[in-house]
Parts: structure tokens; C-alpha cells; sequence
């Protein structure tokens, strides 16, 4: 399928994506980013956590406290 393209159907293109873009960007900016808090408490916890490897019952998961 040959199909020869204008200047204004480039244009056009040019256009739709460049709206569609800026609306696709405009909503990850409009999420709320995660406090301070809710970061350090994962990666407390991150900390405490303890998971050891059994060839009995595969893997535990321990919070050490």
C-alpha cells in the first residue's frame, strides 16, 4: 500500500500525538508521590524482614523485633 503523505497530514499527525502525549504526562504528574513516612516504614520493615531458604518447607518468613 503506497501512500503518499502532505505536509499538513504530517502536520496533523504531529499535532494528535503531541496533545495525546500531554495528556498522557499531565495524569502521572497529577499522582501524589509517597510521604516521607510510608518510605521509611517500608524500608523498616524492609530491614526486620528475614526470609531463609528450607529444603523441607521452602522458604520462612520472619519480622525480627
Amino acid at each position: 500500500m503506497n501512500k503518499n503523505s502532505t505536509l499538513n497530514d504530517l502536520a496533523t499527525f504531529y499535532q494528535q500525538e503531541k496533545e495525546i502525549l500531554d495528556a498522557i504526562f499531565v495524569a502521572k504528574k497529577a499522582k501524589p508521590l509517597p510521604s516521607a513516612a510510608s518510605i521509611r516504614n517500608i524500608k523498616n520493615y524492609s530491614k526486620v524482614l528475614s526470609i531463609k531458604k528450607s529444603n523441607i518447607i521452602g522458604s520462612i518468613e520472619m519480622v525480627l523485633n
